[in-house]
Order: structure tokens, then C-alpha cells, then sequence
């Protein structure tokens, strides 16, 4: 009914196209329209351009309308302003604590403080610097997959095991995992590829923090490394509150989000996974998520044990 009545609106209106022999009239807007999908109850936006159609002798045959299914577009444009919103909130928020923590030591001119405290104030401080430099490299990198620039890798041998446990030790200290165990469950205790191990690192902090955040009644967080040859399985899992099947076609698309009541309170840009996808794509890897509400989720990527176009470390590729 709506969409009739548009339409009625356009067609009534002076500036409808008649015939396309009007030349005044190039230009004139088009009328968006929303309607419901009846199989998602969804609602679809859709933008309608009408048109009277004579005939040679200017009586009118009939009218033409198009419609163009624009709904990807208007929720990009939507969750991109809601991204520039959420990305300004997340680099302020560990520079809270380095503004802090420096006025504090900078004004201290009696030197009050002792070596430790000041230890541990220099490793706040180095945290909070590193948690902004991630998440200006996953700026930087969005942007370039967006524009089609491949990523630079820096192949080299990688104890996988031992950069899992380093990526836990990073975690530990920058989010709260006192309700969490944190595990990591390999096939061997050393399992070596070469890969690219920032690119890696990336990946792997992004799933164990996702993991740490979506899970908050706590629970087992795990990353699995399983040596199969050729190639290596790794994931990451959780025990936390899962993920809706409607929501998985979408979860590696940018500034996405998964909108939860349990987990509202998390913050994030929704461009994690996104960049997860193509770091492991980079590697000429696959990845995929399994998960059952209420129970947890595990996103599980394989990888070749040395990149495809070439079996020397230290090599750039894109």
C-alpha cells in the first residue's frame, strides 16, 4: 500500500518523466520505498523510479517502473557511521590510561614513587601503546583490502605453539581474564610453518579476544594447533553465548556486528573479522566458524605449512 502510493505521488507529480523526450527533467530524484520480506520479516529498502509512457501520437500506454534493491547500500553507509563512532571510542580508550600514567610520572618531581611502581606504570603504559598500534594496524589494513592493495607478508619460520603462548600473555594483560582459562591445546609442543608472524599474531589476538569478550560468564578459551602435514588446523574456541545461524553468513563481511543482549556491552569496530578472513586468505589459507547458542563458538582456519609460491622464509608476497 505504501509503495502504491509512492507511486501515485511520483506519477501525479510535474516532473515525471514523459517518454524520456523531456529534457527538463533529467535528474529528478528518485522515491526510496521500505518493504517487508515476508520470508525474513526483514525489511528491504528498495528505490523506485516511475515513469508515463506514450506513444507517438502522446496518448499514454502505460508506466514504467524500476525498482533497485538498495538496502546493502543504505546499512553500509549506516554501520559505516556507526564504525567512525566506535573507532573513535576505541582509540581514545587506551589513551586514557598512557595520558594518565604519563602526566602522573611527569609530574612527579620528588620521586615518589618507587622502582616497581614505576615498573609497573612503564608496562601500563606499553600495553595501552601496543593495544592502539593493533588497532591502527587493522585500520591500515581494512583500507587497503578495501581498495584492493594487497597485503605485504613477511614469510618466516613461526613456532606456532610458542606465538599462541605469547598471544595469551598479551591478552592477560590487557583484559580482564579472571573468570577465564586460558588454554592451549596443540598436537605437539612445537609445531613450526612458514608464515607471516604478525599477520598470524593478528589473527590469533583477534579471535582470543572476541573469544574472551562473547564468553563473559567465563570459561575455557582455547587455541587448538594440529600438525597435519601439509598443512595446519588451528582455532580458537570458547564457551561462551554462540552464535545465531542467521548471523554467520554475515560474520566476515565489514563492520559487522553481532547484536546480543547478553554481550550488548561489548565494544568493538565490527572489522575484526573481516580482517581475520583476509589475513588467512593472504596465507592461502580457509576459515569457518562452528558454534551452538549457549554453549560456545570455534573459529577454525587451515593453513599451508610453507606459502604455495614458495618454500624459502624471508620472502615478501602479496
Amino acid at each position: 500500500e505504501g509503495a502504491l502510493q509512492v507511486l501515485a505521488r511520483m506519477l501525479e507529480a510535474p516532473e515525471v518523466v514523459d517518454n524520456g523526450n523531456n529534457d527538463e527533467d533529467e535528474g529528478k530524484a528518485a522515491e526510496e520505498i521500505t518493504v517487508t520480506d515476508p520470508d525474513t520479516e526483514e525489511d528491504r529498502i528498495f528505490q523506485m523510479h516511475a515513469a508515463q509512457v506514450r506513444g507517438e501520437d502522446h496518448r499514454l500506454i502505460g508506466t514504467a517502473v524500476i525498482l533497485n534493491d538498495i538496502t546493502e547500500i543504505r546499512n553500509l553507509e549506516r554501520m559505516k557511521t556507526e564504525f567512525v563512532a566506535i573507532a573513535a571510542h576505541e582509540l581514545r580508550t587506551p589513551m586514557t590510561p598512557i595520558k594518565g600514567f604519563i602526566d602522573m610520572l611527569a609530574l612527579d618531581e620528588d620521586d615518589s614513587f618507587t622502582p616497581e611502581e614505576r615498573r609497573e606504570y612503564y608496562g601500563i603504559i606499553q600495553q595501552n601503546v601496543d593495544r592502539l598500534n593493533r588497532l591502527i594496524n587493522d585500520l591500515l589494513n581494512v583500507t587497503r583490502i578495501e581498495r584492493g592493495v594487497a597485503l605485504q607478508l613477511f614469510w618466516e619460520e613461526v613456532d606456532l605453539c610458542q606465538l599462541a603462548d605469547a598471544v595469551f600473555e598479551v591478552q592477560r594483560g590487557m583484559t580482564n581474564t579472571e573468570r577465564h582459562k586460558l588454554i592451549r591445546d596443540s598436537s605437539a609442543e612445537h609445531i613450526f610453518a612458514v608464515v607471516g608472524r604478525d599477520q598470524i599474531e593478528q589473527i590469533l589476538q583477534n579471535l582470543v579476544s572476541n573469544a574472551i569478550k562473547y564468553s563473559p560468564e567465563g570459561g575455557e578459551v582455547r587455541i587448538i594447533i594440529k600438525d597435519e602435514g601439509d598443512t595446519v588446523l588451528m582455532g580458537v574456541s570458547d564457551q561462551g553465548t554462540g552464535i545465531p545461524e542467521s548471523a554467520r553468513a554475515k560474520l566476515f563481511k565489514p563492520y559487522r556486528r553481532i547484536h546480543n543482549p547478553k554481550t550488548a556491552s561489548v565494544k568493538g569496530t565490527g572489522i575484526g573479522l573481516f580482517l581475520v578472513k583476509n589475513l588467512v586468505e593472504a596465507h592461502h589459507g580457509s576459515i569457518w566458524v562452528e558454534s551452538e547458542l549457549g554453549r560456545g563458538t570455534t573459529f577454525w582456519f587451515r593453513i599451508p605449512k610453507a606459502p604455495k609460491d614458495s618454500t624459502e622464509p624471508d620472502q615478501k608476497a602479496g
